[in-house]
């Protein structure tokens, strides 16, 4: 009786039967994701609307140097459509709060700015002029205290 031949199945590239790379269902999902993430540039809302773990697009991202960069691509995307712009109209047009006189509402408006924003833009768009400078002259001395504290080990419970 001849010997039977051993059935072989050929491996998908990833050597667990699985073909390597998401599923359509799941391509999809994460294109949903990256179109999320550059319309608003919040990890966790774009991870909720594309109904995808937080955890597994990190995973993603660090196994995936396609997706990493697509992800950054998408930041940027929100960076410059919505953080920069909003950041300067905060920091240059200021935004209008209600007044209040004693708990109640006067029936007008003050205009605030935020002065840490123009800060963090001049910073950015200059850092040539307004970065922090530390210039020193002659002979620094820096002295550093540390307390040390050495805490006996727990003796093991006896058996």
């Amino acid at each position: 009786m001849p010997a039977k031949k051993k059935k072989t199945t050929k491996k998908k590239p990833d050597g667990r039967g699985r073909p390597k790379g998401p599923s359509p269902a799941n391509k999809a999902k994460l294109e949903n994701f990256l179109a999320v993430l550059a319309e608003t540039g919040h990890v966790g809302f774009a991870a909720g609307e594309a109904k995808i773990p937080i955890t597994t697009l990190y995973r993603h991202k660090r196994q995936n140097k396609k997706f990493r960069e697509q992800w950054d691509e998408s930041i940027d995307c929100a960076v410059e459509t919505i953080l920069e712009p909003e950041a300067v109209r905060r920091g240059v047009s200021g935004w209008e709060e209600p007044l209040s006189y004693q708990g109640r509402w006067t029936g007008d408006y003050v205009r605030k700015y935020s002065d840490t924003l123009l800060i963090f833009l001049l910073k950015g768009a200059k850092p040539e002029k307004y970065r922090e400078r530390f210039d020193y002259t002659g002979k620094q001395t820096v002295t550093q205290e540390a307390t040390i504290c050495y805490y006996p080990a727990k003796d093991p419970e006896p058996k």
